[in-house]
């Protein structure tokens, strides 16, 4: 696209008068196309889910769609509705918005990588929380998971290895029932000694880890991803490290030695491995 064209795109957008109805509506219909096919079921789906948020019939709403896939023919961009919708709906309204696009995305019984990625992305411009998000069962805890430790939330980017390891010390350190300094500590120095980050980053990933602990499907959605992303030697030392915060306030309690176990076990890391980590 040359930048005259832009130039041209940009003043018909600059033209275009949105109303609430219009930016949903083009939301709606961008989800749709999405995987650059609109079914039946779909479009179905758009006209009666816009009949329960406006009480509008589709009669009403048939020029309202026309003129909402004139405008994505500019290829706006969804922060294009967004940033509007953001001043005219609070947080609540917002979400609305968001349980309405799943449920279009699921109007053919399945929704694809392409719509799912879709509806994030707006989630994520909406400014909502994303473990309510996974509450809702809008996102998969498996997605959540795999989100959170990208460097760069994309499937494409690089693991977070220290925010991985955090979450798990961090699951240790709550095995008990209590949060001790002593122990967090620990897991802060050996994040420091892993991955040579400096003491306000460990600092960094154990508070957002202990979040994260409460938010995700458990132990088993962050095992499984980092057994796809983390080599033998990796887990060695993460073990290693679980054993040390453990050991931080003088003994290990049965919570700790089973809490350690179980991700050891879910890391697919053989016993004797688990023992020679105990000792060092």
């Amino acid at each position: 696209m040359n930048a005259e064209t832009q130039n041209y795109l940009s003043d018909d957008l600059l033209r275009v008068k949105l109303n609430v109805q219009l930016a949903v509506s083009c939301l709606l219909l961008s989800l749709a196309r999405a995987d650059n096919e609109i079914t039946d079921k779909e479009n179905k789906k758009i006209f009666e889910m816009l009949n329960d948020l406006f009480g509008m019939s589709e009669e009403e709403l048939q020029p309202i769609l026309k003129k909402g896939n004139e405008v994505l023919d500019l290829n706006p961009g969804l922060s294009f509705f967004t940033e509007f919708l953001n001043q005219k709906l609070n947080a609540d309204e917002r979400f609305v918005i968001v349980r309405v696009l799943w449920q279009v995305a699921q109007a053919d019984d399945d929704a694809d990588r392409y719509e799912e990625h879709e509806v994030r992305n707006i989630a994520v411009l909406f400014k909502i929380p994303y473990e309510k998000l996974v509450a809702s069962n809008i996102v998969s805890k498996v997605q959540f998971v795999e989100d959170i430790l990208r460097e760069d939330g994309s499937s494409g980017g690089y693991v977070n290895r220290p925010l991985a390891t955090a979450i798990l010390f961090m699951e240790l350190v709550k095995s008990d029932g209590k949060i001790d300094p002593q122990e967090i500590e620990a897991g802060k120095a050996h994040l420091v000694h892993l991955f040579e980050i400096d003491e306000e980053a460990a600092a960094e990933n154990m508070s957002k880890a202990e979040k994260l602990v409460t938010q995700s499907g458990g132990l088993h959605s962050f095992t499984s991803f980092l057994n796809e992303n983390m080599d033998d030697q990796d887990k060695f030392q993460l073990i290693q490290g679980l054993w040390k915060i453990a050991k931080a306030d003088g003994e290990i309690d049965r919570y700790e030695e089973f809490d350690i176990s179980e991700i050891a076990s879910l890391l697919m890391v053989p016993k004797e491995s688990v023992e020679k980590a105990k000792t060092i």
